[in-house]
């Protein structure tokens, strides 16, 4: 058990670990590292039994208790209301490319909207927010409720630039507590960060409901990890584009848009 007694996933650089997490279909695994270097998952069915030998077996593990939420209610004021998801970044749409960096690091996609979406892409499934005119929380909000995973990656859909090497490393970093936020140039980026579902149902509709609006007020009542930018940046040099957004017409200009 994590801190506060959350289940977690065992991280890759401890020896001698047993843990518990949920998975689909009610299995309890336990994730063992013995001095060998191996790990081994073991389910309450004798029929499953896999070994996780290598990082990659293990970023497959992971990437089994992950879903991914993108959050595509916005209107794009700052941009006179153009739809960012469709704009175009070398060659492709926004929301294709940001499917396709999730799709390696979550077995599951869902697209959070305020009304009917222009489009979905294959193997996305969409919800409405419930919520309208409340900005990001209504997203996180229905989104969590469609997303069946533990670990729910949360992002913005106008991010062309998404580094899937940092994203899973910030899922690896998140187990055993309610949220994992990175900070960059000294503020927390919420919206690319790592969720744990059930901890995020439960309190973001109470905020919705006392009318609250702000990310913050969520993650004042969650049990977060705030990864220090020196963190993140020694294991993932690469990762700083990864936030990048689009809100003005320079950041188009700087992104090649």
């Amino acid at each position: 058990k994590g801190r506060g007694g959350h289940p977690f996933l065992l991280r890759r650089e401890v020896w001698q670990e047993m843990v518990d997490t949920p998975m689909e279909g009610g299995a309890r695994p336990v994730v063992r590292r013995d001095r060998s270097r191996v790990l081994r998952l073991e389910v309450d069915d004798p029929g499953i039994h896999t070994d996780v030998d290598t990082p990659d077996d293990y970023q497959c593990l992971l990437r089994g208790q992950t879903s991914a939420l993108i959050l595509a209610g916005g209107q794009g004021s700052r941009l006179g209301g153009v739809d960012k998801s469709g704009l175009v970044c070398e060659g492709e749409e926004l929301l294709d490319r940001t499917v396709g960096v999730l799709g390696q690091v979550a077995s599951e996609i869902i697209l959070s909207v305020q009304g009917i979406p222009r489009r979905v892409p294959t193997g996305v499934r969409f919800i409405q927010d419930q919520y309208l005119g409340c900005g990001p929380l209504a997203g996180i909000h229905a989104g969590m409720q469609e997303c069946s995973h533990p670990w729910v990656i949360v992002v913005a859909c106008d991010m062309p630039h998404l580094s899937a090497s940092l994203l899973s490393y910030l899922v690896e970093e998140a187990q055993g507590v309610d949220a994992l936020v990175p900070m960059r140039r000294g503020r927390a980026e919420p919206l690319h960060a790592v969720y744990r579902r059930e901890a995020t149902i439960s309190r973001v509709e109470k905020i919705l409901e006392r009318g609250g609006r702000r990310l913050m007020e969520l993650l004042d009542e969650m049990e977060v990890r705030f990864l220090d930018e020196a963190r993140w940046s020694s294991a993932i040099p690469e990762g700083g584009n990864s936030f990048r957004n689009l809100n003005t017409l320079e950041d188009l200009d700087e992104s090649g848009i």
